[in-house]
């Protein structure tokens, strides 16, 4: 009897949680998955999201905890929610030379952007089979995937050579990143052939891996939310952004927790098309801090270093 409820209810998991798995592409011999997780039919969304994983360029899966997790979450909120690969250029690097290190990290964005790409120019191609609306994708990602998804939408606004697989005409519905930023070899970020989706960045004040404000040495610079903001508000294009007052790296993960936020988002900026342009100081001084993402950013890539 036991055995057969311990079934039933294994049975009610798979329907509950029924993903496709494709591959969207390949990169030299290496297949470039995709998990699909189609929205519950009962609330179904007219949105499809596509979620980035984080991990530094150096680890993390579209099957990881947090990934699936989230997925899981929004599939039950009725959004066809998709998880894919992408290259880790980080995953072998172990050095505390600071030229070596720029140089890395922006082959693993470039590298990032153009899985990113080739899974939108899929999921454009096919995604009818899924209900998809080309109109109404959103991106999604945490940490390293927020820096994805951020710099993807800017490299398609740049007309960018990295972004090129994705059509012209195509726009994102938005962009949700939790802790984000842009990397840009041309200054101040700057949107030349259109203007960027609709914007929600969370971040952490105190945030020592992805820089809350600006790395800059000339003309190159690593841009992080609080500096975003100000081009978006000097040129009027919508966003959102939470400050969290006294935050580390951990808002990377609050995708996972804020779902109304999320929801709420969707519903006056994509869907009602609202103009906002909202920068809001979240402080809760009941937080604490999990400890899971507190230290810098130079200890992602130390020879001893834990993926755990």
């Amino acid at each position: 009897m036991r055995k057969t409820l311990f079934i039933i209810a294994l049975l009610c998991c798979i329907e509950t949680y029924a993903q496709e798995t494709v591959i969207f592409g390949k990169r030299g011999e290496t297949e470039m998955k995709m998990d699909i997780y189609e929205g519950r039919q009962e609330v179904k969304q007219d949105e499809c999201i596509i979620y980035v994983f984080g991990g530094g360029f150096k680890s993390g899966s579209r099957r990881d905890s947090v990934t699936t997790d989230y997925c899981k979450k929004m599939q039950e909120l009725g959004f066809t929610t998709i998880a894919i690969d992408y290259r880790l250029g980080m995953r072998d690097f172990c050095s505390s030379d600071k030229i070596k290190f720029i140089r890395e990290m922006e082959k693993s964005i470039h590298w990032a952007v153009e899985d990113l790409s080739m899974a939108i120019a899929y999921i454009l191609e096919y995604g009818n089979k899924w209900g998809i609306d080309p109109q109404k994708i959103i991106t999604t990602g945490s940490s390293a995937g927020a820096i994805t998804v951020l710099q993807t939408d800017y490299y398609h606004a740049r007309s960018s050579e990295y972004t090129k697989v994705i059509p012209s005409d195509f726009r994102f519905a938005g962009v949700m990143a939790f802790a984000g930023a842009i990397f840009s070899r041309e200054g101040l970020v700057d949107y030349t052939s259109h203007a960027p989706a609709p914007t929600m960045m969370w971040h952490g004040t105190k945030d020592n891996v992805v820089n809350y404000g600006k790395i800059q040495i000339g003309s190159l610079g690593f841009f992080g939310s609080s500096e975003l903001v100000k081009r978006f508000e000097k040129a009027g294009y919508p966003y959102y952004l939470r400050r969290v007052v006294g935050a580390g790296h951990d808002v990377c993960e609050f995708g996972n927790d804020f779902t109304e936020e999320q929801l709420w988002f969707i519903e006056k900026y994509i869907r009602q098309g609202q103009l906002w342009l909202i920068d809001e100081t979240y402080n809760d001084k009941n937080w604490r801090s999990s400890g899971r993402f507190s230290g810098k950013t130079s200890d992602l890539y130390k020879k001893k270093y834990d993926s755990k």
